[in-house]
């Protein structure tokens, strides 16, 4: 719940039980006051009376003095009301600043959280840059060492092969036939 609604409520509470007491204590005064009015107009009225309606007042003050007796003790009622109201007040004010400074910690953590996963997430881009930049660079030296080794395999070749003519060598490869066929028959032949 809001402590801005609880405060609202708390105060308006303490508000009207303040002014309920002195509307009650109010309406006694003027009770009392209309009953003093009206004992000093008995009192005007008739002489004779004079004696009684002194009585009467001193009967009317002191049931003024005990009035207002209770009105101050109303009052100092209304005062421990209004200072248990503060003190609650203030626990209030306290247990909504710890929640706000945890809340203000739980989102300092989250903040802090979410920039080291930041950080790490562009370490991890810039790794995988480099390491195709590296396999970019290792292709191109497997490439290059494809193309020497392809070229040296042409050279070899170049050597090994004897450029004759042609005519030549058919008439040499006829004549090695013909010399391998004559030598297994020799050899068929036991000479």
């Amino acid at each position: 719940m809001n402590w801005k609604v609880i405060l609202a409520a708390v105060l308006i509470g303490a508000a009207g039980s303040y002014g309920l007491t002195h509307w009650r204590d109010n309406v006694k005064i003027v009770a009392l006051q209309q009953h003093a009015d009206s004992v000093s107009v008995i009192a005007w009225r008739s002489d004779s009376a004079a004696v009684a309606s002194n009585v009467v007042a001193t009967l009317a003050l002191k049931k003024l003095d005990v009035v207002e007796k209770a009105a101050e003790v109303d009052a100092a009622s209304a005062d421990t009301r209004v200072a248990a109201f503060h003190g609650t007040l203030h626990q209030l004010i306290a247990a909504n600043a710890e929640a706000n400074a945890a809340f203000d910690s739980l989102e300092q953590a989250h903040a802090d959280q979410t920039a080291q996963l930041q950080k790490a997430k562009d370490a991890a881009d810039a790794k995988v840059l480099i390491l195709g930049a590296e396999n970019f660079t290792l292709l191109q030296t497997v490439h290059a060492l494809n193309g020497q080794v392809q070229d040296l395999n042409k050279r070899i070749q170049a050597l090994n092969h004897k450029t004759l003519p042609k005519w030549l060598d058919v008439s040499l490869t006829v004549v090695k036939t013909g010399l391998m066929v004559k030598g297994g028959y020799d050899v068929v032949k036991g000479r």
